[in-house]
């Protein structure tokens, strides 16, 4: 996350997980074995309907080479 808000793309973690929001703490009825594992390696990215493709591109180029790419280098990339 530090390194894509390093490059102006916002990301913020994944909401908890139900059973561990504290309303339902005491109602877990499954054995929920990954989704602990999971929540602390997923992240939200940007998405919305007003994204440019030059955004998009520079999204992937940092998930994928750890780098950005296109114009949009220095835009803000919130996806709002």
């Amino acid at each position: 996350m530090a390194y894509l808000t390093k490059n102006n793309i916002q990301t913020r973690p994944v909401w908890y997980l139900n059973h561990m929001q504290k309303p339902y703490r005491n109602f877990q009825f499954y054995q929920i074995e990954k989704a602990n594992d999971l929540i602390g390696k997923t992240l939200n990215i940007p998405s919305s309907v007003n994204i440019t493709e030059d955004q998009i591109d520079s999204v992937i180029g940092a998930l994928v080479n750890g780098d950005s790419v296109g114009d949009s280098v220095g835009d803000s990339v919130s996806g709002r």
